[in-house]
């Protein structure tokens, strides 16, 4: 598409199918200022990001010729008949976009429901999975100001089997657009809320100062009695906690469905990792008695499971499960299944809550706690790399499932299939995944006798040392 007159023949073509008259108007003034403007077209023509991009005109972003595009293609590949239940974001753009795929579902005959309140994703989900709707969309905005949106589809088909390009799907203004999406019951936050308080022991301790920037996890801790509880913008959340003395500090995403979580020592603030706290919640619902199967590519997470007698899976995404691994941002757990079996940063941040009351009450923090793990079970230590994509996935599979040593150590594949290869050896394991992206994982498991400082720095340098030989096996330059 290097040829204006090319681009300029593209962009008119994409126009006359733009069911939007003022995204029809926003590439119009793009072409008048051709050829200034042929950097930023080619970009709104690249190949488009599926369900996730700029709240912008052309195929390459959220708008509504997109949005009507993908919904008719995730409702053509439903197998279930049933109503589709939307929500959005406090984002004008979002609720726009949202009634636009609920007039899409409504166009093709089946019955659409949209919460019309700005909503977190994970109250979505729950909602989806305990209402007799087949299928949820959820339009957020992806970034703090605003400027991209992601369409998240619950229950519904896989994304991977969507088309790549809004072409494989047909005339955009010959798709059947219907009445608004009813209203759906005006109690589905409150009965997320309601499930949400339930998960906390009510005999546990509770007292603990801290601050929050999410109004739905503010009312979902003062209503299971912690506190006291400050709610404020995210920008104000450090600024706050100084001012209020607090212990914890909680961040939410803007969806909902990740949390970070720092806390107090009585020096200063520390933060806790994304496998701080899958380590600690899975800890504290085996202390409870909580049964089923924990999913977590942890040795630690492995060892709890082996010591409390429950199943353990490095990965899975078939039934309900507790899950703390950590998705492509590092931070997303699953602590409630029985409620929301994707990423759920509210109920996340809850039960840590919970764990950090319990903590503060006998004069501990959780990094005490994290410690006589490691000193009980050992010290883990692991290090996850992506993957370049500029070799076909299987080819990384097929040459880790070929190795025999690393590290001077012989290994065995324990698990491999389409999907992923697992190695391990007496101290290590590596284990190396298609999806979501291509990337290994490399853990090293030091004894804590030496001392658990000490055991640290062996552990890190031998993760490193790991790494590096997987690399080359894999034909990677890092």
């Amino acid at each position: 598409m290097d040829d204006i007159a090319d681009l300029r023949t593209t962009i008119f073509t994409w126009i006359t199918d733009d069911p939007d008259p003022a995204d029809r108007d926003e590439l119009y003034r793009l072409l008048d200022r051709l050829p200034e403007s042929a950097a930023e077209l080619r970009d709104r023509f690249h190949e488009p990001h599926i369900l996730e991009g700029p709240l912008r005109a052309g195929p390459n972003g959220l708008n509504t010729a997109t949005v009507r595009a993908y919904t008719t293609a995730l409702l053509q590949r439903l197998q279930l008949d049933g109503p589709v239940l939307l929500a959005h974001d406090g984002s004008a753009a979002t609720a726009r976009l949202a009634e636009t795929a609920g007039r899409v579902v409504t166009g093709s005959g089946r019955k659409a429901l949209i919460i019309s309140d700005p909503v977190a994703t994970p109250v979505l989900t729950h909602a989806t999975r305990h209402t007799a709707a087949v299928c949820g969309i959820m339009f957020t905005a992806s970034d703090v100001g605003g400027e991209r949106a992601r369409m998240t589809v619950i229950d519904g088909p896989d994304e991977a089997t969507l088309p790549s390009t809004t072409a494989q799907i047909g005339p955009l203004t010959e798709i059947p657009v219907g009445p608004e999406p009813d209203v759906a019951p005006d109690d589905l936050r409150e009965r997320y809320l309601e499930s949400l308080v339930s998960l906390v022991d009510r005999f546990d301790p509770k007292i603990i100062p801290l601050v929050c920037d999410h109004p739905l996890l503010a009312e979902a801790l003062e209503e299971a009695g912690f506190g006291p509880v400050t709610h404020t913008d995210s920008d104000k959340l450090d600024e706050q906690a100084e001012s209020d003395g607090s212990r914890l500090i909680l961040r939410l995403s803007p969806e909902g469905t990740t949390c970070s979580v720092s806390y107090h020592d009585d020096e200063q603030w520390r933060d806790l990792s994304a496998t701080d706290m899958g380590i600690l919640l899975a800890d504290h619902w085996m202390r409870k008695g909580r049964r089923g199967t924990y999913i977590g590519d942890h040795g630690l997470i492995q060892a709890l499971c082996e010591t409390h007698g429950v199943e353990w899976r490095a990965v899975g995404d078939d039934g309900p499960a507790y899950r703390f691994t950590a998705g492509p941002d590092g931070r997303e757990h699953c602590p409630a299944p029985d409620l929301v079996d994707h990423g759920d940063g509210i109920a996340t941040a809850l039960v840590l809550t919970e764990i950090a009351a319990g903590m503060a009450a006998q004069f501990r923090t959780p990094v005490e706690r994290l410690d006589e793990l490691a000193e009980e079970h050992g010290v883990f230590v692991s290090n996850r790399q992506p993957l370049p994509a500029d070799n076909d996935a299987d080819v990384y599979l097929r040459r880790l499932a070929k190795c025999e040593r690393l590290l001077d150590e012989n290994v065995r594949a324990v698990a491999a299939d389409d999907d992923h290869v697992s190695l391990s050896s007496a101290s290590f394991t590596v284990r190396l995944y298609n999806s979501p992206r291509p990337h290994f994982r490399a853990e090293v498991k030091e004894s804590s006798q030496p001392g658990l400082a000490v055991s640290r720095e062996r552990a890190r340098a031998s993760v490193e040392a790991l790494s590096t030989e997987v690399n080359g096996l894999l034909g990677i330059a890092y």
